[in-house]
C-alpha cells in the first residue's frame, strides 16, 4: 500500500459528528420563548398603565418643582419603556407553513439576536428612564429632611436599595438573560 492509499483509507475511515437537528424540539422551544416574551411584555405594559397615571397625579400634587419634574420623568419613562417594548421587544412569529426548516431556523436566529440586542441595552431604555426619577425624588427627600443630629436613615437605606435593585435588573437582563439567549442561539447553529 502506497502513501496515497493510506491517506485515502484514513480519510474514508474517519467519522464525523453531524449534529442532528430536532425541528420539533426547536419549534417547541420557539413557542416557549414566544410565550415568555409575550408574558414579559404584557406585564410591562400593565405596569406602565398603572405607573403613568399614578406619577402624573403625584406630579400635579408635588410641593416642589423638582418633585413635579421627577414624577413627570418617571411617567414619561414608563411610557417610553412601553413603546420601546412594543416596537423593539415583540417577537414576530414565523410563518411556519411557508418556511422550510432552514428558513425557520434563520427566522428564530434573527429573533433571538433581536432579543439579545434589546436586553443588552436594558440599562439605557429600561433602568435609566425610571430610576433617574426615582433616585431624584428620594435624593430630594433626603436633602429636605437632612439634619446632622438626626439622619434620615430610612430614606438613605431606600436610596441604596433602589441603586442595588437597578444593578440587579441590569445584571439579570444584560448578563443572565443574554447568556441564556446566546446558548439558545448556539443550539440553532
Amino acid at each position: 500500500m502506497n502513501e496515497f492509499e493510506e491517506f485515502q483509507n484514513a480519510w474514508k475511515d474517519q467519522t464525523f459528528d453531524i449534529k442532528e437537528i430536532d425541528m420539533d424540539k426547536i419549534k417547541l422551544d420557539a413557542k416557549k420563548l414566544d410565550k415568555n416574551i409575550l408574558r414579559r411584555n404584557s406585564l410591562e405594559w400593565i405596569a406602565c398603565l398603572i405607573i403613568i397615571p399614578i406619577f402624573i397625579k403625584h406630579a400635579l400634587e408635588a410641593k416642589t418643582v423638582f418633585s413635579s419634574l421627577m414624577n413627570i420623568e418617571i411617567a414619561f419613562g414608563a411610557l417610553f419603556i412601553g413603546l420601546h417594548l412594543f416596537y423593539r421587544g415583540r417577537k414576530i412569529k414565523a410563518p411556519q407553513d411557508s418556511l422550510n426548516s432552514e428558513g425557520f431556523l434563520q427566522h428564530e436566529r434573527d429573533e433571538i439576536q433581536k432579543q439579545i440586542k434589546l436586553l443588552s441595552n436594558v440599562r439605557y431604555w429600561y433602568v435609566a428612564p425610571i430610576f433617574i426619577g426615582l433616585i431624584g425624588l428620594t435624593s430630594e427627600k433626603i436633602y429636605l429632611k437632612w439634619d446632622a443630629n438626626n439622619l434620615p436613615m430610612g430614606l438613605i437605606a431606600y436610596l441604596i436599595s433602589c441603586i442595588l435593585l437597578a444593578a440587579g435588573i441590569i445584571w439579570l437582563n444584560e448578563v443572565k438573560a443574554v447568556n441564556e439567549l446566546k446558548e439558545k442561539l448556539k443550539g440553532l447553529s
